[in-house]
């Protein structure tokens, strides 16, 4: 492939190109080729990729700022190279999942709490025996910590005790450690009513089944433009994020998108996944 800059990319979009072939960090073909179809190297590139290379750059310095900063070249790129990776696909049926897990989860430690306090109390009334691991917090965690692989001798107390507060490992009394039903109870408090929710780059997509993958990609890359925009981060200034705003047009956008993931977008598909969330967020 030829080491040679082509006149329409950015020197900055392409020594951070050079920067990522010096690490391996896009040779695996998953995103090597979408790098280079996005940058116009690839025989399955786009038709029009150096057009739209060179409006980004009259777009950019149309929106009052001429000289962009290099800081700010090289978030634009992070951020397209690594569209395909931070779409999540199975995002919807995710959640949906994680919304019937949470309550049954709650039930089930409720459940499990009573069962384990009720098998406490009648073991010490009739002397009936009982695991070590059902009555304390510390044989419970550490026998979970040895399933694990974790080391036998004195691993908990070493690696685990000082997160819970206790400041010299072997010097702590173990009884302080809450008893396996309280650990139970507490997750079942944990889950009653908790709503599992999308992070909030992919709400856009992760609450609606009937979004098509069209939609769904155009909106996630609204959404992850708004916030490297700092559009909704009034709280960062640049060079923190891209500073000059401008919008990405819909011609412009396909070709990035088909770039990125390998099938065909159009400019009417951008535009009417840009109307649909336009109308979805007035409504």
């Amino acid at each position: 492939m030829n080491d040679e800059r082509p006149d329409y990319l950015p020197a900055e979009v392409w020594r951070v190109y050079g920067e990522l072939r010096a690490r391996g960090a896009i040779e695996a073909p998953t995103y090597r080729v979408p790098v280079l179809r996005l940058l116009g190297l690839h025989p399955e590139a786009p038709d029009g990729m150096a057009r739209t290379w060179r409006a980004l750059q009259r777009q950019i310095a149309a929106a009052g700022r001429p000289a962009w900063a290099a800081s700010d070249w090289r978030l634009l790129f992070e951020l397209l190279w690594t569209l395909p990776e931070s779409f999540d696909r199975g995002a919807y049926s995710a959640l949906k999942r994680a919304r019937e897990l949470a309550p049954r989860i709650a039930a089930l430690a409720r459940d499990l709490s009573r069962a384990l306090q009720e098998y406490a109390d009648l073991a010490e009334r009739h002397s009936l025996a009982i695991p070590l691991e059902g009555l304390g917090g510390f044989e419970l965690i550490e026998s979970a910590g040895k399933h694990q692989g974790e080391p036998a001798s004195g691993a908990f107390e070493d690696r685990c005790l000082p997160f819970f507060g206790f400041s010299v490992p072997r010097r702590v009394d173990v009884n302080y450690l809450p008893a396996p039903a309280r650990m139970a109870e507490a997750l079942g408090l944990a889950f009653d009513g908790f709503e599992p929710a999308a992070s909030e780059q992919l709400t856009g997509y992760a609450n609606a089944a009937e979004v098509s993958q069209q939609r769904a990609i155009i909106s996630h890359f609204e959404d992850r433009w708004g916030w490297y925009q700092g559009a909704n981060r009034p709280d960062l200034m640049p060079p923190s994020v891209i500073a000059a705003r401008f919008d990405i047009g819909a011609t412009d956008l396909a070709r990035i998108l088909t770039a990125l993931f390998g099938f065909p977008f159009s400019r009417e598909s951008v535009n009417y996944a840009r109307g649909e969330r336009a109308k979805n967020r007035k409504d």
